[in-house]
């Protein structure tokens, strides 16, 4: 499945598409210091074999984001089928795109699919002085609705996680 927006296609990920340049985001401590992926080494077959798990759950969206036919990043919704929910984790790799609005459009594009299946609310777990990610969902309409007090690792200090959320039904969206 393809879900195409102004600047981006959001396109379904198969073991297929793990490439070195995606093993390589992975291992790069820049690319992933805001992920629970940093605490590993990436090889080859991890990716592979987690590309395979993730992809083979019916209750996951896993998507390549591409500019063009450049594979820049990866989004996922984890659907929570029993109450109408969705988590959303998503992670730009190449460098070069950072700050280019790619990341918000890909929320965007699929926040609205994960409305069109029939999701309540999606949201989506930041670390603190993760402003980038912090401010690409805000662009996408999403609200801080909760901060985790102290609870991720980050730079040798402990970080809030910051909860952003954003609903179906306009009346619980405050922006």
């Amino acid at each position: 499945m393809t879900l195409q927006g102004n600047h981006i296609q959001l396109k379904t990920l198969s073991y297929r598409d793990v490439t070195q340049k995606y093993v390589n985001w992975m291992n790069d401590p820049d690319v992933t210091k805001y992920t629970e992926s940093r605490f590993m080494k990436h090889t080859m077959e991890s990716t592979i074999a987690y590309v395979k798990n993730v992809s083979g759950s019916s209750e996951t969206y896993f998507y390549g984001i591409y500019e063009r036919e450049e594979h820049i990043g990866n989004i996922k919704l984890q659907e929570k089928p029993q109450h109408n929910l969705g988590d959303i984790g998503i992670i730009i790799g190449d460098k070069s795109k950072w700050g280019c609005g790619y990341a918000t459009e890909a929320i965007r594009l699929l926040t609205e699919h994960g409305f069109r299946i029939g999701l309540h609310k999606i949201s989506a777990g930041i670390y603190a002085d993760n402003i980038g990610s912090r401010k690409a969902f805000a662009k996408a309409g999403y609200v801080e609705e909760a901060a985790h007090k102290a609870t991720y690792m980050s730079n040798g200090k402990y970080v809030d996680e910051i909860l952003v959320s954003r609903w179906y039904d306009e009346q619980y969206n405050k922006s």
